[in-house]
């Protein structure tokens, strides 16, 4: 980072809508309605919003916008991981099938 002094900068004068993509894989424990309970190696905030990518047996891709509304660190072979109860809020259609 020697030249971050001399790098070409920006300013953003209005806010503008974004999107940040992380993907990161899980472990879901439990697939209901209205809720959906995963195990997570990374740190996901209460109140936080995300879009849950599921990969089913046959090979068809389902899609939910869930939000986290409880966490817990657990104990799991021996490492620590987080479980989260996310809360459906909406199906969402899949572009690759649309």
């Amino acid at each position: 980072m020697a030249d971050s002094g001399r790098a070409r900068r920006f300013v953003v004068t209005q806010q503008a809508p974004g999107t940040l993509r992380i993907v990161q894989d899980v472990e879901i424990e439990r697939l209901g309605p209205e809720d959906v309970t995963i195990i997570s190696t990374g740190s996901i905030p209460r109140g936080e919003h995300m879009l849950l990518q599921i990969l089913h047996e046959d090979g068809a891709r389902s899609s939910l916008l869930v939000r986290a509304v409880e966490r817990r660190a657990v104990s799991i072979a021996g490492r620590v991981q987080q479980r989260v109860r996310l809360r459906v809020v909406k199906s969402v259609v899949d572009e690759a099938a649309s």
